[in-house]
């Protein structure tokens, strides 16, 4: 990050407190920006306090101050906050466009160099802060706060979907506590492998190079010792606008894979045409038959424990290789420690690896079809941008058609130069191909409408959403698309 400065490590206190503030802001005065729900902010709250975690403060919608992320958040060892967010760093509070003052907005030059992670003598020994928010992340200023030992935050350099963000937060407790059959997981590998487990890849942590394998208190090798200065402030994120290959792209880029596939995906204009069809192929599918006991071998050896994980109706299987899930309908997600040293191989290589690992733990088919291949970036304090691995996703397409939809994803697999560290699979077997009356499927401009309308109540993004401005994908009635 500019203007680095230098950086001394500071032991850790014997014991740390266990302390936590949430703040969730999801009703706002404003007609321009659309009420959220806090369900994220109650579920952060429940689960760190059924370990017996002591709440420092907790503030709702207009009781909310900007102060709070000091005054309470010093005080605190980790920090939530959700709401809306933009681009500029701003994290929208309850009166944001209505008046100025302690409920319009909290943002990095507000806070200051007052955010402190080192003076235990007056409690204030702040560790980790979690903005659920749209955006707020693609500032990189942030990371100026982490000056006094704050270790990172983690958040969303792009958007974030006010429907996950629950399932988000819980999955991500799973890891980092590892409670609910899940091995115990680095912070930085649990935020990443929580938002992939839900499709989420415009996650960002802004954080000290030197604690980025911090454990939460009291799990695993806990913490990792304070850090002060800024010179070893890197920013992380799941995707890369700025490479033609890491990002959402109409654009065949088959050339820069060497597969031989295309990857182009469809333009607004061939789902248009697509939609004025008389007719559209459905499918009946049903879940694909897995060899479980292989899987659970190659993936996490032949000693694991099992645990019946109810609230979701899954199994989870963990050894020291990882952790599987598997669910009722055959689809599971596995997933182990992430790794961030840089990746030499070519996307063909890796490519190539991953097609590997796929044929060996449930089959290549020909109905597979790549949709994105996005790096993982870590940026240092002087810009350079290094690729530290990879999210590859894969779709279920038949004759031209996707199974599910086009967001329905078939195969999300996160790499790192170790090799695959995870694996979702959710692939479906057809049963029946049928023609239909198209009568179903919203014609894309109503779609467009409804998006509209609706599109500020998906995202928390501060500040109005034009679907029109970015790549269009329709609207189904069960599962709204995220991007």
């Amino acid at each position: 990050m500019a203007g680095a400065l230098g950086l001394n490590l500071v032991p850790l206190s014997a014991e740390a407190a266990l302390e936590y503030t949430v703040l969730g802001v999801g009703s706002y005065v404003s007609s321009s920006l659309s009420d959220l729900d806090n369900g994220d902010a109650y579920k952060f709250r429940d689960r760190l306090s059924e370990k017996n975690w002591t709440r420092t403060a907790q503030w709702y919608d207009s009781a909310v101050y900007y102060t709070d992320f000091t005054k309470y958040g010093n005080e605190s060892d980790i920090l939530y906050f959700t709401g809306h967010g933009g681009s500029s760093g701003n994290l929208a509070l309850s009166y944001r466009y209505v008046e100025t003052g302690l409920r319009d907005f909290a943002n990095w030059y507000q806070v200051g160099g007052d955010i402190k992670g080192t003076d235990r003598a007056s409690n204030e020994d702040a560790e980790w802060m979690i903005f659920a928010a749209c955006e707020a992340l693609d500032q990189v200023y942030w990371g100026k706060q982490l000056a006094n030992g704050l270790h990172h935050i983690f958040g969303y350099h792009g958007v974030s979907n006010d429907y996950t963000d629950t399932k988000i937060i819980d999955n991500f407790f799973n890891r980092a506590l590892g409670v609910n059959g899940y091995s115990a997981y680095t912070l930085f590998s649990a935020w990443m492998h929580a938002n992939r487990t839900y499709s989420e890849y415009d996650w960002a942590i802004i954080g000290h190079n030197n604690n980025k394998y911090d454990y939460l208190h009291n799990v695993g090798s806990g913490a990792t010792a304070d850090v002060t200065g800024t010179s070893d402030v890197y920013r992380w994120k799941g995707t890369d606008p700025n490479s033609i290959i890491g990002y959402y792209t109409t654009e065949n880029i088959s050339s820069y894979l060497k597969t031989g596939d295309e990857l182009t995906t469809p333009t607004a204009q061939e789902e248009l045409d697509e939609l004025n069809n008389e007719y559209r192929v459905k499918f009946k599918v049903k879940p694909e038959k897995i060899n479980l006991k292989m899987i659970q071998s190659n993936l996490l050896g032949e000693n694991y424990t099992e645990f019946n994980y109810k609230e979701n109706k899954s199994k989870v299987y963990s050894s020291q290789n990882g952790t599987l899930e598997v669910y009722n309908d055959n689809s599971f997600v596995y997933s182990r420690q992430i790794e961030f040293d840089p990746i030499t191989k070519s996307s063909d290589e890796v490519l190539k690896d991953i097609n590997a690992f796929i044929e060996k733990n449930g089959g290549l088919r020909s109905d597979l079809k790549l949709k994105h291949f996005l790096p993982i970036v870590e940026q240092d304090d002087l810009g350079n941008d290094v690729i530290v691995g990879y999210t590859v996703v894969f779709v279920q397409s038949l004759d031209g058609t996707y199974l599910d939809g086009e967001a329905a994803e078939a195969i999300v697999v996160g790499y790192d130069k170790n090799g695959v560290n995870f694996y979702k699979r959710n692939v479906k077997e057809v049963t029946q191909k049928i023609k239909v009356k198209d009568l179903s499927v919203k014609k894309l401009e109503k779609a467009m409408e409804t998006a509209k309308k609706k599109a500020n109540s998906h995202f928390k993004f501060d500040g109005n959403i034009d679907p029109e401005s970015v790549t269009k994908h329709l609207y189904n009635d069960h599962k709204p698309l995220v991007r």
